[in-house]
């Protein structure tokens, strides 16, 4: 308390508080004390949430809100900070308060961005997709630059069923700040999660030139080129990003363009260098299964690598059991283990939580397969195929199974129209 009074003191003395945390559409902090609170919430918002942190931004921000009622801000984090001590409005009277909270905050400042994209989001997480669609799209006419914005427009229209309407939004935000990298790196999602792979290369490149020093997008980068075909243009996008930051998914990545290659070997060495870095994603053990039963001599490493990425996958699934990804994945390994009722059960699973997902499909069909059910194979095979999983990617990921070179197969893709 000594130290946020002399916090205040400090911001009084030194600076004019009319400029202070000017947004527009907002009346900005007059209380020296209510500015200093509101500094001491976000503080403590961006700190882990086990340590107390969620209950001490909200006393913060009560302070903020009780020393300047006015201040917009200071609600806005109040509505933030309530929504998580809610559990992600698993207490729904505290996510009522948090909602409640919100629509004062946009009573007080309609003009205000902020506090049409917070309220918004408050409806959106709380399933209420419509009221948080118009709430977004106010928050996004009055600042159609800012990232989230959009990010959460998007989203809330994907969740109607409108596709096109999210793209054209996402494609809004980048024309309004071109030099943002945050509103390309959410087109290029957008337009992946659509099969519009092309594309997407191409907004990721536009976010990746703008933070040259952002290991993760070259990493990015590298997997859409994979996707593309365009092997070795992945490859020194992947060399990037670790000259960057050594990082175990390009290092993972890189393993994954060396199997389309038959390089296993080479795949092998950058599998070990990954594990080196991070031992803890199941991800790289399904690569190294991958792998390893290509090689000879490796049949006791091959059998600790199923059992880490099951147990890695199963972890993960004990957090976020929804993820369909993942429940994708751990279903060809399971097949693997020979447990082949539980594969059945997380691809179908995963399926049922994302119909459309490319990658989910691919998985699945290469689950199905594994499991010797041709026809759903086949069937989730076509379905990737016509999210936009590409082709050549398919064959490659799926030329140890023999549904690829199937005359179902080549009668399938013919019937797509799809180029070979």
């Amino acid at each position: 308390e000594q130290l946020a009074r002399n916090v205040s003191r400090i911001l009084a003395d030194r600076f004019d508080l009319a400029a202070l945390s000017v947004v527009e559409g907002e009346r900005p902090a007059t209380v020296p004390s209510a500015y200093a609170a509101y500094l001491y919430g976000r503080g403590y918002l961006a700190r882990p949430e086990d340590d107390g942190s969620v209950q001490a931004a909200v006393s913060s921000f009560e302070r903020a809100v009780e020393s300047d009622p006015e201040f917009v801000p200071a609600r806005v984090g109040l509505a933030e900070a309530l929504w998580r001590a809610s559990a992600g409005g698993g207490d729904e009277a505290i996510a009522a308060r948090a909602r409640e909270v919100a629509r004062d905050a946009v009573g007080k400042a309609p003009g205000s961005g902020l506090a049409h994209r917070v309220r918004g989001r408050l409806l959106l997480e709380a399933g209420e997709t419509e009221a948080a669609e118009a709430e977004l799209r106010q928050a996004f006419e009055l600042d159609p630059a800012d990232g989230e914005t959009s990010r959460l427009l998007a989203g809330a229209q994907l969740g109607l069923g409108r596709p096109e309407e999210a793209e054209a939004t996402l494609l809004e935000a980048t024309r309004a700040a071109p030099d943002d990298w945050v509103t390309h790196r959410n087109l290029s999602r957008h337009l992946y999660q659509r099969g519009k792979i092309e594309e997407s290369a191409v907004s990721i490149e536009r976010a990746a030139a703008l933070t040259p020093g952002n290991a993760r997008y070259k990493s990015t980068l590298g997997a859409l080129y994979f996707y593309l075909g365009q092997n070795e243009k992945a490859i020194d996008a992947y060399l990037e990003s670790i000259a960057i930051e050594p990082n175990h998914r390009a290092f993972s990545n890189i393993a994954t363009v060396y199997m389309a290659e038959d390089r296993f070997e080479e795949a092998a060495t950058n599998l070990e260098a990954s594990l080196a870095l991070d031992d803890g994603d199941h991800r790289v053990w399904g690569n190294v299964l991958s792998v390893y039963e290509r090689l000879p001599g490796r049949e006791e490493e091959l059998a600790t690598a199923l059992e880490r990425a099951i147990e890695l996958a199963e972890d993960q699934l004990a957090k976020t059991p929804d993820d369909a990804f993942v429940l994708s994945l751990v279903a060809g390994y399971y097949v693997k283990a020979d447990r082949p009722d539980d594969g059945i059960r997380a691809a179908e699973r995963a399926l049922d939580l994302a119909p459309g997902d490319m990658n989910v499909l691919f998985h699945a069909a290469d689950a199905f397969e594994s499991l010797g059910d041709r026809p759903r194979s086949l069937e989730t095979a076509r379905r990737a195929l016509e999210a936009g999983f590409p082709l050549k990617m398919m064959e490659d990921e799926l030329k140890w199974q023999a549904l690829v070179s199937t005359p179902e197969f080549r009668e399938m893709v013919a019937s797509l129209q799809i180029p070979e």
